[in-house]
């Protein structure tokens, strides 16, 4: 009998176990619309926020809508094997209209005349509250002859002069490469911008 009840409680043990750390698997349930999450995961994102991207979570997001320019962006994190954190790259231009409640579209370009990227959003949900927000693009793109489509995560706080306190996520999900410029499909990268204000503009792609 005793081994009967010894043999139950290392059973219920066992499955307590198992139950308790596929709960702590399980990524974390942000508070965003659903068709957010049809772009990228809710464990992508995580992994993004764990790394240093802030994540506005809330139904009711500001009107971003406009054109604005970015300074340059630098590296805070990256799951590449061999990539540099702290690498500075490109500023950008970017362009958000026909904004729709949770729906908004987007494109944008890369702000340099000897460097070729530029993409169209095949679909942007976004969310936040008060006058922070996070944007969600799936987007496809050429970088200089190199295709890609990735989910892209912006974030910032919208203001009279601009975006401040902007940051970016992307995550590559498919490319055509024959080069190998790219990261690999599945490549997370997480930036800073070294401008404190993404400033606004009348004109897009150029001034």
């Amino acid at each position: 009998m005793k081994r009967t009840i010894y043999a139950l409680c290392t059973a219920i043990c066992a499955l307590f176990t198992v139950v308790s750390c596929s709960r702590s698997e399980d990524p974390r349930h942000f508070n965003i619309p659903q068709e957010a999450r049809e772009i990228i995961s809710d464990r992508l994102l995580e992994e993004m926020e764990s790394n240093g991207m802030q994540i506005n979570e809330g139904d009711n997001p500001p009107d971003i809508q406009g054109i604005f320019q970015t300074g340059s962006y630098k590296s805070i994190y990256t799951n590449v094997k061999g990539d540099m954190i702290g690498k500075t790259y490109l500023p950008y231009r970017y362009k958000f209209y026909e904004q729709n409640g949770i729906k908004i579209k987007t494109d944008y370009i890369a702000e340099s005349n000897g460097k070729f990227d530029i993409a169209t959003g095949e679909g942007t949900i976004i969310s936040g509250s008060g006058n922070k927000f996070t944007v969600y693009m799936k987007v496809k793109g050429n970088n200089g002859g190199a295709l890609y489509k990735e989910a892209k995560v912006f974030s910032g706080e919208i203001t009279p002069e601009g975006i401040r306190n902007i940051q970016m996520g992307l995550c590559i999900v498919e490319k055509d490469d024959p080069k190998g410029e790219l990261i690999p499909v599945g490549g997370i990268r997480v930036f800073n911008n070294e401008s404190s204000l993404a400033v606004r503009k009348q004109n897009y792609p150029r001034d």
